[in-house]
């Protein structure tokens, strides 16, 4: 029943342009709903990005993770365009 009322309210948070926080003890679900809906509950202008982070996960490490993603999905874009 769970799943089915959460699945429900991320479906209609994300459709209201709306943010969304999941919050809750450890082993409740809360990557695999997020998990879940990334992977195939979003329209396709949306592109879900994913990452690990750890104890040892510095702010430079995530920087730089998202940066060479970016890089890469942009010149991805202009091999298409040309």
């Amino acid at each position: 029943m769970d799943t089915v009322r959460y699945t429900f309210l991320i479906d209609q948070l994300v459709r209201s342009n709306k943010h969304c926080l999941l919050v809750g003890p450890t082993g409740t679900g809360k990557t695999a709903y997020i998990k879940k809906h990334l992977q195939g509950g979003l329209p396709d202008s949306f592109v879900p990005l994913f990452f690990n982070f750890s104890a040892q996960t510095s702010a430079n490490m995530t920087q730089v993770s998202l940066c060479t993603h970016c890089i890469s999905a942009y010149c991805s874009q202009l091999r298409v365009l040309l």
